[in-house]
């Protein structure tokens, strides 16, 4: 039988972990993201779940949180990392990842029904240890998007033996047969295993009459242990209300003051409060001596350009 959770359970970490072990539930899959949010939350990580198979697919995973969900295992249970795309109707690759490897984790070997290539720039496949575009034919590949002819006629393209998906993805086989995946050959990202366009953002950001132009991107606010992957953008804007200065001010003081909504309220200074300011590496904070030498030479230089003023 299948275990379908309530949503507030669902979406309650620590919740939905108490409720697999009082369940007793054997199989689960999640992304990777959410398998670190789950070990994060966990109320009792000295007690092991009770999953007989683990699978992990939607997005990268690293061998640090490999380690860390086999702690939480049985001796002999399984954990698989899987590998698709909305182009495919299930996955197209698979491993078992094992206690004591080390390296990069491998996205596996092809699965029943899907027939794989890597491949270079001109369409060659390419040696053992090169970075080639992952490629997917087979029954395993869709028939395009729905009332989208166009596209799927970019995107599917025709071959001897049946239509090929150019999937975008890099990938490298190694001496063993299997799969590694070595990221993008264009900007898609992913976020907690949604696939996000940063094109199509920028376009409708763009939209907007005071907005000139736009970038989206993603960044990692986490840390290896508990990654924390969000989607900003960045945009400049030209003409209407966006170029009033006066404006312009009482916007980045409303920023200012959202960031530091309830973090400033005990009496400290708030120009030297930096408890929000963060190591893009490894979440750590940033040591306060650090940040403020940082803003004392960035106001300096910023003054010895003679500004009107500085906010």
């Amino acid at each position: 039988p299948a275990l379908v959770p309530a949503p507030e359970v669902a979406r309650d970490p620590a919740a939905l972990l108490a409720e697999i072990r009082r369940q007793g539930v054997t199989r689960l899959v999640l992304t990777p993201s959410v398998a670190a949010v789950m070990l994060a939350a966990d109320p009792a990580p000295e007690t092991s779940w009770p999953l007989r198979v683990l699978h992990l697919s939607g997005e990268a995973l690293s061998r640090s949180l490999v380690q860390q969900l086999y702690s939480r295992l049985a001796p002999d249970a399984l954990l698989l990392n899987l590998y698709g795309s909305s182009e495919v109707t299930a996955d197209v690759t698979a491993t078992r990842l094992s206690r004591g490897d080390d390296g990069p984790v491998p996205i596996g070997r092809p699965l029943p029904g899907a027939r794989l290539a890597v491949l270079d720039p001109a369409g060659r496949p390419v040696p053992v240890g090169a970075v080639g575009e992952l490629h997917v034919r087979g029954t395993v590949l869709a028939l395009g998007y729905h009332g989208d002819p166009d596209r799927t006629a970019h995107a599917f393209q025709p071959a001897d033996d049946g239509p090929r998906h150019a999937t975008g993805d890099l990938v490298e086989l190694d001496g063993q047969g299997r799969l590694i995946h070595r990221g993008r050959r264009d900007g898609q990202i992913k976020i907690r295993g949604v696939r996000i366009e940063p094109g199509e953002i920028e376009s409708r950001l763009r939209d907007h009459p005071e907005v000139q132009d736009a970038v989206a991107a993603a960044i990692d606010c986490g840390s290896t242990d508990l990654p924390d992957r969000r989607l900003i953008a960045h945009v400049t804007t030209g003409g209407g209300p966006a170029g009033d200065p006066d404006l312009a001010v009482a916007r980045w003081r409303t920023v200012y003051d959202g960031e530091y909504a309830g973090i400033a309220r005990d009496g400290t200074d708030p120009l030297a409060d930096y408890r929000i300011w963060r190591n893009s590496h490894d979440g750590s904070p940033i040591p306060a001596d650090q940040m403020a030498e940082w803003v004392e030479t960035t106001v300096a230089r910023i003054r010895a350009l003679g500004p009107r003023r500085v906010l």
